[in-house]
């Protein structure tokens, strides 16, 4: 309670200092068209529920519109083809969400429609390799054979970019897509750390400015307890409406209860410079 009483506190004075005015929510000018890429297992849910609260928008999965790609392929795709995808979800007043594995599509469709706000999910990799393994134990079980957690856990890790038989997420190659585009200037770079929020392990404040950071890039205004609304329903089982969730602990440092040494030393030589060039440590 101090703490959200603290975070209310702070962003009244950014408010102020902003010169905002706070009697109302409402868009600054019109609100921007937008489009969301992620990591699997980064908190495509979450971030997801974040926007319906905020913006009132459901989302358009690009997986769904482009079977050649889904959720785990890496095939090509041409820009007409993207920009259907584009504006079909822009005619049903929805956004487009997909992983990196859709990056190079919609760099070719934001370089025409340079207005659209791009926003970027990541996450530290290595809670990501430990949510992998919980999602996708029985594909994993299938690839290589009968193995415990710490096997399927070194799998994940080192896969690279080995072909598989199952339908199995290539990490390395996600984070790699993900890198190359956070260093695009105009890219809006969402952390789950921060999305989070205390019930995951982080920070009030950090929750509240990251809401804030996204609402602006969207020209949109919201108002403090509006804001407050949106942290208190975030984390957790609680979806909204059509808001369907793989979501299953989501905590900040959930890999530190998995990996043992042999992991952390496979992590750092498999994607040790991933997990930097995304602006995580190794510690």
């Amino acid at each position: 309670m101090i703490g959200l009483k603290f975070a209310t506190l702070f962003l009244l004075l950014i408010h102020f200092l902003n010169g905002e005015d706070l009697s109302s929510q409402k868009k600054i000018d019109n609100e921007k068209e937008f489009f969301v890429l992620t990591i699997p297992k980064s908190g495509t849910h979450l971030i997801m529920k974040m926007i319906l609260m905020l913006t009132g928008k459901m989302y358009t999965p690009g997986w769904a519109l482009v079977p050649q790609l889904n959720v785990f392929d890496f095939g090509q795709i041409n820009g007409k083809e993207m920009e259907d995808v584009f504006l079909k979800a822009k005619n049903l007043n929805r956004y487009l969400i997909a992983h990196t594995n859709f990056v190079e599509g919609c760099e070719l469709v934001s370089n025409k429609y340079s207005e659209y706000v791009k926003i970027l999910l990541i996450r530290d990799l290595r809670d990501i390799c430990i949510s992998c393994v919980f999602h996708q134990e029985e594909a994993i079980q299938k690839e290589i054979g009968s193995s415990n957690f710490n096997e399927q856990l070194m799998f994940i890790i080192t896969l690279g970019d080995k072909e598989t038989k199952e339908k199995i997420f290539h990490l390395k190659k996600y984070a790699q897509l993900a890198a190359r585009w956070r260093k695009d200037p105009q890219m809006i770079t969402c952390r789950f750390e921060h999305l989070i929020g205390e019930k995951g392990g982080g920070s009030l404040n950090a929750q509240l400015n990251e809401i804030q950071t996204i609402a602006k890039s969207l020209n949109l205004f919201i108002e403090i307890d509006k804001l407050k609304e949106i942290s208190r329903n975030l984390f957790g089982m609680n979806k909204g409406p059509d808001i369907h969730s793989s979501f299953r602990e989501g905590k900040i440092g959930w890999w530190r209860a998995y990996f043992n040494e042999d992991h952390q030393k496979a992590f750092e030589k498999e994607m040790g410079d991933l997990q930097l060039s995304l602006g995580y440590t190794l510690e």
